[in-house]
């Protein structure tokens, strides 16, 4: 499950529970190989963090968790995962999302951490996802949002799914379901489909000035695979660096050329906080900025940005 939470995992921590925290988050880069930044508790703005993350983990007291996400909590369907973790790593409990993903990262995080899993939903989906985690992890917008409550309810009942145009996990590819979750034009009026429409992807990439083009694509290549992406999904490519413009055209798309003042004016709630050096320098980052302003309006984050080696990074993201 953590595997797939390319967006990147929030870990909100108090002082006690800081090195709790610390194991979380190098646990979840070193072994799952996605990102995780952590906060502390003091100095964190929830609201950003809601809606730019795929979960979030609080080490801390639980009631102090419940309180602090009461406000933001909407529906099942739209809130991330939340899970709660005691300062001690003894015990992992899920406080939102329990089927759409915050029961299996609880079990996950509670391994490493020695800890006790606590799940308290009456019964949980194995194998299957939500309509919404489905759509996000394919990167797709959902064309008749009329049939998600259907699909929903069909999934929480047992009920198969069939999938058209993409294969997942605990459902079968097919067309002779009752429903059907679909990335083509497919339709059928005595079933109930539901149509996805896969979105562009942008690729932004940061690098040093000594540019290692062959290692950049076999990176890029590499984290595609990692999300079950296909290449031919890439709308454009983006850098401060010339050079990076061989990889569009070994991808034969659009490359975008920006300068260091377009990256420093830019801003974006969901941009990974900056390290020391990038405010010495004076930009909130590369990859990330060239990714979500090359994907036009509403951009958002699909692969919060990740390092290939010491000397270059890449993002990805999209837009309506």
């Amino acid at each position: 499950m953590i595997e797939n939470l390319w967006r990147g995992v929030a870990i909100i921590y108090t002082k006690t529970g800081e090195e709790t925290a610390k194991k979380i988050e190098n646990w979840i880069e070193s072994e799952k190989e996605v990102p995780a930044i952590s906060f502390t508790y003091s100095s964190t703005d929830l609201s950003y963090i809601w809606s730019c993350y795929d979960a979030i983990i609080f080490v801390m007291a639980i009631e102090g968790v419940v309180r602090s996400v009461c406000k933001l909590a909407s529906s099942k369907d739209k809130d991330p995962p939340v899970i709660a973790v005691d300062d001690a790593g003894n015990f992992v409990t899920p406080i939102l999302g329990g089927h759409w993903g915050a029961n299996e990262i609880a079990k996950e995080i509670s391994f490493i951490l020695g800890g006790k899993p606590i799940i308290t939903t009456a019964s949980e989906i194995f194998g299957k996802d939500s309509v919404e985690s489905i759509a996000r992890r394919l990167v797709a917008k959902i064309v008749n949002p009329e049939a998600i409550v259907k699909i929903n309810s069909a999934i929480l009942r047992g009920e198969e799914i069939c999938t058209d145009g993409f294969s997942i996990q605990g459902m079968r590819e097919g067309k002779d379901c009752k429903y059907i979750i679909t990335t083509s034009n497919f339709q059928d009026p005595n079933k109930v489909v539901l149509k996805l429409r896969l979105l562009p992807l942008h690729v932004g990439i940061g690098s040093k000035r000594e540019v290692d083009v062959n290692l950049i694509y076999s990176g890029l290549m590499e984290a595609l695979s990692k999300m079950n992406i296909e290449p031919s999904r890439i709308s454009s490519i983006s850098s401060v660096r010339e050079e990076v413009g061989k990889i569009a055209e070994m991808l034969k798309v659009k490359f975008v050329l920006y300068n260091l003042e377009e990256i420093r004016i830019f801003s974006n709630p969901c941009l990974t906080p900056q390290s020391e050096k990038l405010k010495e320098v004076g930009v909130k980052g590369v990859a990330e900025v060239c990714a979500l302003m090359s994907s036009g309006p509403n951009p958002r984050l699909v692969l919060r940005k990740v390092k290939l080696n010491k000397s270059a990074t890449i993002a990805i993201a999209t837009g309506e």
